[in-house]
């Protein structure tokens, strides 16, 4: 037989709990379980900050149910694009594998979404090896006009490479020398790495 899970990792503790349950509209807290039950907050105003953090605690324990739930709160309050919380809502979903879900969050944003959420999104798609997502994910941020920076180049080379995408990773090649990245470090190993791995030796 075996023994049950700690008590830590089976669940969010109370505080947490109270802390999701006062972000969420009255009609929800009217209709939690009851095991969820918590006593209602009188003040339902949260900063940017607040729910930044609040995202953030939600990742650390892939709470799924609460981060959704928090979620549906920040695009009520129409802070879906903040550059503090953007990122953490992101994080969250990367954190729970639900990639259609990170990127939806970052696509809703659209012109308004800076270079460091779509960089989160490229890099946990490299991380799995999702490497023609890396490039759809690069091109639809290009076509919403957002810019890159030299973090995002060597996630889009290194998928280039195991893709053997040459004609993709020239297209990004001239775009890099265009904007100087070649001189940072890590950008031109990775454009030595894809044109090596490509056979352009």
């Amino acid at each position: 037989m075996r023994p049950p899970p700690p008590a830590a990792s089976a669940a969010l503790s109370k505080q947490h709990l109270l802390r999701f349950h006062r972000c969420l509209p009255p009609v929800w807290r009217n209709a939690a379980p009851a095991q969820d039950s918590l006593p209602p907050s009188r003040n339902s105003s949260f900063s940017p900050a607040s729910l930044s953090a609040l995202l953030f605690s939600c990742t650390a324990h892939r709470a799924h149910r609460p981060g959704e739930q928090l979620h549906a709160h920040v695009v009520t309050l129409g802070l879906g694009a903040h550059p503090s919380v953007l990122p953490r809502l992101t994080a969250l979903y990367i954190a729970l594998s639900d990639f259609p879900a990170a990127r939806a969050t970052i696509e809703q944003a659209a012109r308004n979404a800076q270079v460091f959420p779509w960089n989160l999104l490229i890099w946990g798609y490299t991380g799995r090896g999702l490497w023609e997502d890396v490039v759809l994910a690069y091109e639809k941020m290009l076509a919403l006009g957002v810019d890159t920076d030299r973090f995002t180049y060597p996630s889009i080379l290194c998928a280039c490479s195991e893709l053997r995408e040459v004609t993709v990773g020239r297209r990004i090649e001239r775009r890099i020398r265009r904007c100087r990245y070649g001189l940072d470090m890590y950008v031109w190993n990775a454009l030595v790495g894809m044109h090596a791995k490509c056979g352009e030796l």
